[in-house]
């Protein structure tokens, strides 16, 4: 009975460490990717200190990041995955408190997360809460897109 429960301990350790390796390893993973792009584009367009805010497929991949420029000053830019940038925008169109006051208006939603991302040709606020995910108009904070994801 002892030996069972030891056996069933060992394999439940074994298991757990697995599963904790692979998050881990997904999470550096996911990190040096990030570096190496902010790496890259800093190079590439004459910026500096990029600060990442958010990876996102919706009709393509977007890569949202925060970048300062000696011509441009701080800058919120939309890349595409090879590093081209498609828009940019000034910090003071964000204007984050507003968006989370209006999306909790709308949809009753009380815990959410809001980033910056990139759709229709367009700045949008990224919302996810729990397995749902909304983009809304940075302009009139209406919502564009709804996805359930499974």
């Amino acid at each position: 009975m002892i030996l069972t429960l030891f056996l069933l301990l060992t394999i439940l350790v074994l298991i757990l460490s697995v599963l904790f390796y692979h998050v881990s390893a997904v999470s550096i993973v996911q990190k040096k990717h990030q570096i190496k792009f902010l790496t890259d584009i800093e190079s590439r367009y004459s910026i500096h200190d990029c600060a990442w805010i958010s990876e996102a497929v919706i009709e393509r991949k977007v890569i949202t990041v925060q970048c300062e420029s000696a011509v441009m000053g701080i800058r919120i830019l939309h890349f595409d995955e090879k590093g081209t940038v498609m828009a940019g925008l000034d910090l003071d169109q964000v204007h984050y408190p507003m968006a989370k006051e209006a999306f909790k208006a709308l949809t009753g939603i009380p815990d959410f997360t809001i980033t910056l991302s990139f759709y229709h040709d367009d700045s949008v606020y990224w919302i996810q809460s729990g397995t749902t995910e909304w983009l809304m108009s940075m302009q009139d904070f209406k919502i564009l897109w709804k996805v359930e994801k499974q």
